[in-house]
């Protein structure tokens, strides 16, 4: 202990932290340690940190640029973050993460994404709660601390420490306490169903920004509004999400957020207007929040569907092209967001036979993305786009030869 302070040195932490705290240290070190930490709220916060700092899981600190070769798939990360995953994926991909500088980060950024805020309302409840006393901070700590580290190791989401959240650890266990007995937040529920919904059947060849990969399954458009969804087996997610929707508009209070829904879901239909439809909601959201670079995306993939299910031979996406190219252009743009713009501008480009503008699209994508089930269609759109430009020696030989060409 620092006998000036009467606290615990950063030395004393960072050895604790790196040496797998008690697994490492005798036992009379050990308990004199955490019997300290039992009685400081100050030390077990200086604690968590540096757990959290040693991870890489911290927001600010160094994250490695690109995967290791045995990284999870960018979207294998996001479905984790969304709760959709299987139980097995998500075992694998939370032990792998809790120790790789580039996917703690990551999977960290997805986790906020996803989660749902803590309103007024909430938060006086947390505070009456018993995990937000500090007299049952504290004995969680007495009774848990040494356990704690070993359960660390198996899962991100289990144990006494919550590494992939950015609030102080006994505060998320007050969360985690609390959100087990409250129903879950509508929109994030929506926005759960909806990512589940395009995971199961992709009807359109844009992505949706943080949408887990999907394969493009196109479905026949419905003629008429009264269908009775016959037309083809909607998935369940999609009708879960339209019903917590439908309740939303019917209160009138339609934040941006939920416009974003609405226009997600719309484009996952087949209808005649549906994506019509797309387009106004985006449209909406995009001019109540105009700096939201995932709103400009999505309103761009709606317009393209728009053009494509209008003249599917020859759409007109100048409206999806330039949208895209702003996001693009955008200092505020993050790699995933960039990432999405570029596949979906390339697939703009392609569809307007601009096969030059796609072919260096494709490329530009494919150095930000190379190996996930995203990268591997990016491919297969790429040399699609190479096969149809001519071969710039041979149609030079045959302009030689035609006599109109002198």
């Amino acid at each position: 202990m620092n006998q000036a302070t009467g606290h615990l040195t950063d030395a004393q932490i960072e050895n604790y932290v790196n040496q797998d705290g008690a697994a490492s240290n005798p036992e009379e070190q050990r308990l004199r340690f955490e019997a300290h930490l039992a009685d400081c709220e100050s030390c077990v916060d200086r604690v968590l940190h540096a757990e959290r700092k040693h991870l890489g899981l911290l927001e600010g600190d160094h994250m490695r640029e690109t995967p290791y070769p045995g990284c999870p798939a960018e979207e294998t990360l996001q479905e984790l973050a969304a709760g959709i995953g299987s139980p097995e994926t998500a075992e694998a991909t939370t032990e792998h993460a809790a120790h790789c500088d580039f996917c703690g980060p990551v999977l960290n950024r997805y986790l906020k994404e996803f989660s749902e805020s803590v309103e007024q309302e909430d938060a006086a409840i947390l505070k009456n709660l018993e995990t937000s006393k500090t007299a049952w901070q504290k004995k969680f700590v007495r009774e848990n601390f040494a356990v704690a580290k070993k359960e660390s190791k198996r899962a991100l989401f289990s144990g006494f420490w919550p590494k992939l959240v950015a609030v102080p650890a006994l505060a998320a266990v007050a969360v985690g306490v609390y959100f087990v007995v409250r129903p879950a937040d509508d929109l994030q529920k929506a926005q759960k169903l909806v990512a589940s919904a395009y995971s199961e059947r992709r009807t359109t060849e844009m992505r949706f920004p943080s949408a887990p990969f999907a394969n493009f399954s196109p479905v026949p458009v419905v003629r008429g509004p009264d269908d009775n969804r016959d037309w083809t087996a909607e998935p369940q997610p999609l009708l879960e999400a339209e019903s917590i929707l439908a309740k939303r508009l019917r209160s009138g209070n339609v934040d941006p957020q939920w416009l974003e829904v609405q226009g997600r879901i719309q484009l996952l239909e087949a209808k005649t207007d549906s994506a019509k439809k797309a387009v106004d909601a985006f449209e909406k959201a995009v001019a109540a929040d105009p700096g939201n670079v995932e709103l400009k995306i999505d309103l761009a993939a709606a317009s393209f569907e728009e053009a494509t299910r209008t003249a599917p031979d020859q759409p007109v996406l100048t409206k999806t092209i330039d949208l895209l190219n702003q996001v693009l252009k955008n200092p505020n743009t993050e790699k995933q967001q960039r990432a999405t713009a570029l596949f979906d501008l390339a697939i703009a480009y392609q569809k307007s036979n601009m096969l030059d503008l796609a072919v260096n699209t494709w490329e530009e994508y494919l150095k930000l993305d190379s190996d996930s089930q995203w990268a591997n269609e990016a491919r297969s759109w790429l040399q699609k786009a190479k096969d149809k430009i001519p071969d710039p020696k041979l149609q030079s030989y045959v302009r030689s030869r035609d006599p109109l060409f002198f």
